[in-house]
């Protein structure tokens, strides 16, 4: 089985196995080999892993600095007790998504802050996105607490600070 089922590319990648054998006293070991983008990954390739009869184990994990958003990943195992080996058996696969970058928070004004500057200055906390892709903030201003009206906005500002106009 892969986890996640869902995986972002802040998330780890695990290979888990769970083998069973009639003859409770046999050692068992499986194989485990990664495959991206339909690639068998070598590099990752897991040999010889000793289980315990029946137990989930979690046998190999990639890290999310070897995954990228889009890439299809899944993992493969082998199971044998040293007599008999079983034929490699597939994960489901899994799609690599786009990872939420961190929330901006504005510190100045203060969040929740009101002014009568009708021309106030804003500046938040840069946000980061671990896919590297580009960030857009998107501001609103008004004159009442609730919204209800939008006296100026802009959905695409590149920096992490705005001068409203009047």
């Amino acid at each position: 089985t892969l986890h996640p089922a869902t995986a972002y590319t802040t998330d780890d990648l695990k290979c888990e196995v769970t083998v069973t054998d009639p003859d409770a006293g046999d050692s068992l070991f499986v194989d485990i080999t990664w495959y991206k983008d339909g690639v068998n990954q070598t590099s990752l390739y897991v040999f010889n892993y000793s289980v315990t009869n029946g137990t989930a184990t979690n046998v190999s994990t990639v890290l999310s600095g070897n995954t990228t958003k889009g890439e299809v990943w899944k993992c493969s195992a082998k199971a044998t007790d040293g007599t008999y080996s079983t034929a490699w058996v597939n994960s489901s696969a899994v799609t690599i998504q786009n990872s939420v970058p961190t929330v901006p928070i504005l510190d100045q004004p203060a969040n929740g802050s009101s002014t009568n500057d009708v021309t106030p200055f804003l500046n938040w906390t840069i946000s980061t996105d671990a896919d590297s892709d580009a960030i857009a903030y998107g501001i609103e201003i008004s004159d009442v607490s609730s919204f209800a009206h939008i006296n100026q906005s802009n959905y695409s500002l590149t920096e992490n600070n705005y001068t409203a106009t009047t």
